[in-house]
């Protein structure tokens, strides 16, 4: 963890104390793309077999997002079919907030955000997640620059 370098708007929360490395909160301000200005928390639980196994994470935060579903699981190739004992907390942080940036609604894990019409904006409202206590407008007609592994 004292690699770790947090861009401004991410925090960690060590809930079981400083002792505990095993299992922490990241909180990341995301400051650009459609879920600009939300705040949302992922819970990692990191395996005694780290760096063999990849950490498990979980979107605490309710979100109206094509990669992560409705019961918080998070849709990131280097989560899953992509992991390698070289990557470290810092990768997974950095795809995290990629993530949180540019969806992928072209490799949707919550199949209601699969396939919108481009001409019919969806939105995020305050029971999908909290961007400020308003309402946000999301055209998942934008793409994101690569493809990810399916989920």
């Amino acid at each position: 963890m004292t690699e770790l370098k947090l861009d401004p708007g991410c925090t960690l929360e060590f809930y079981n104390g400083k002792e505990d490395l095993m299992n922490f909160k990241l909180r990341v301000k995301v400051d650009g793309g459609i879920y600009r200005n939300g705040i949302f928390v992922f819970s990692f639980k990191v395996p005694a077999s780290y760096p063999h196994d990849a950490p498990k994470v979980l979107c605490e935060t309710t979100v109206f997002h094509p990669n992560i579903d409705m019961e918080g699981h998070v849709c990131l190739n280097i989560l899953r079919e992509d992991w390698k004992p070289v990557l470290t907390m810092q990768s997974v942080i950095i795809g995290l907030q990629f993530l949180m940036l540019e969806p992928n609604p072209d490799d949707p894990l919550n199949k209601e955000v699969e396939a919108p019409k481009p001409s019919f904006p969806l939105r995020l409202t305050a029971p999908y997640t909290t961007i400020h206590g308003s309402a946000q407008t999301i055209p998942f007609n934008i793409r994101p620059l690569h493809r990810r592994a399916p989920c």
